[in-house]
């Protein structure tokens, strides 16, 4: 390959250097309390499942709007609480993702 992208998930709580994009989806009492922690699960989750389905950026896309799976359900999580997943004993609050005719769901541990 020969456009390979490089991204690097950096705590959005910190003070973000005004050349970088920072993404934030989280605010307010986090399950781990860690509302930087929590927000860079939520930025990596997004954007493992967009490599994975578009590593080289001619994958998959909507043709309508050019967007890709985890976009479709950008900042949304299903639900109002803190958590809406469980790893291990950690609970985390990560976006829904994209699945063709059905919508915005969660994967089911």
């Amino acid at each position: 390959r020969d456009n390979q992208e490089i991204v690097v998930v950096i705590d959005p709580s910190t003070a973000v250097p005004q050349n970088l994009y920072c993404m934030s989806y989280i605010s307010g009492p986090t399950a781990n309390g860690d509302l930087g922690a929590d927000n860079m699960v939520s930025i990596y989750a997004h954007l493992l499942v967009e490599t994975i389905t578009n590593y080289d950026g001619r994958a998959w896309f909507r043709d309508r709007d050019n967007q890709e799976n985890a976009d479709l359900c950008d900042w949304n999580f299903l639900t109002t609480a803190n958590s809406n997943i469980q790893v291990d004993k950690k609970r985390f609050l990560v976006q829904s993702l994209f699945q063709p005719g059905v919508g915005c769901v969660l994967s089911k541990q």
